[in-house]
């Protein structure tokens, strides 16, 4: 008889709740940031609600060892319209073969009673071959990192050339401030808000959005750079993390200086990445840096390539129904 059970996490009572959130699993999820419950809240917020969790986890005798994040919108699985993240933590071969099994079986069960159009995914050896026949799409997605775990004077060493005297006018001209949970500042965090409405010239999300984030500086999982140039704010960074990963966030920076080409933003972002290094966490994403044929993002890509020396590459699958 299957030892293996399915459960949506918005189902568990309070003791399943606090068995998941301290096991091995969740440790592995809490690796990225994306899938931390302060960064789901603000997904949530900034989308207006409009998605509905359907997150599950398979149990193999009671302990939690598969979670399947997701949410639906318009009849499409997604996360938040990230690709899903599938997290294992079993390397038995046969027990795998069956946790995967009961993983197809349960998705196709919820695809069919939330009649779902389209799932989005990651890569994954097991589900990607049961699902192959309805493949209707695969994308590559690159992304630029820093390995935080070699000596800070090989992560600058690793710098486009170009980008190492810009770093240098930063570091003479820049008065920065790094705000974490150790030294909270609502009010720097507020003038990071003011900062951003201003340079957009615009609200551009909720003010829900930002409390929350803000939330995430409390609660160590994220951090934020204050750059001053001649007394006044000029840049600003903020980075989100999970236990071992750090994420480029937002980034806001003063218009009139880069219409002027006074270098802000390179001497932040590199204090940025040695904080992310002194506070443990293993390595920095940039994100992706895909062309996507619009200038002002390739420009944005080809800055942050100039940081790092190797690409993480992730390929995405959509798959179809019906």
């Amino acid at each position: 008889m299957s030892t293996l059970t399915p459960a949506f996490v918005s189902g568990l009572g309070e003791e399943k709740l606090l068995q998941l959130r301290s096991s091995e699993l969740w440790r592995t999820v809490y690796c990225d940031y994306c899938y931390l419950p302060l960064s789901e809240k603000y997904y949530s917020e900034y989308h207006g609600g409009k998605y509905s969790d359907h997150s599950f986890v398979l149990y193999n005798k009671n302990e939690p060892v598969l979670y399947f994040p997701c949410n639906l919108n318009n009849n499409r699985l997604s996360w938040f319209e990230f690709p899903i993240s599938i997290f294992c933590t079993i390397k038995d071969p046969l027990i795998l073969t069956e946790i995967y099994k009961l993983l197809e079986s349960f998705l196709e069960k919820l695809v069919r009673e939330k009649s779902v159009s389209e799932l989005f995914v990651y890569f994954n050896e097991y589900l990607t071959r049961s699902f192959f026949t309805k493949i209707a799409e695969v994308k590559s997605h690159h992304h630029t990192m820093i390995d935080l775990q070699i000596p800070e004077e090989n992560i600058k060493a690793n710098i486009r050339k170009s980008n190492k005297t810009l770093v240098n006018w930063g570091q003479r001209e820049l008065v920065l401030k790094i705000t974490d949970h150790s030294n909270p500042d609502r009010e720097l965090f507020n003038e990071f808000h003011d900062f951003h409405i201003r340079t957009a010239g615009r609200k551009t999300r909720s003010d829900e959005s930002w409390n929350t984030q803000y939330e995430m500086v409390l609660q160590g999982q994220a951090f934020f750079v204050s750059a001053y140039y001649k007394d006044k704010i000029a840049s600003n960074l903020l980075i989100l993390h999970g236990l071992e990963e750090a994420y480029y966030g937002v980034a806001v920076n003063d218009r009139e200086l880069m219409e002027k080409n006074e270098p802000i933003t390179h001497y932040p972002l590199l204090a940025s990445v040695y904080h992310a290094k002194k506070i443990g966490l293993k390595k920095f994403n940039f994100n992706e840096v895909d062309k996507k044929g619009d200038a002002k993002m390739d420009s944005i890509s080809n800055f942050k390539l100039g940081y790092s020396n190797w690409l993480e590459l992730k390929t995405s699958y959509i798959f179809k129904f019906n």
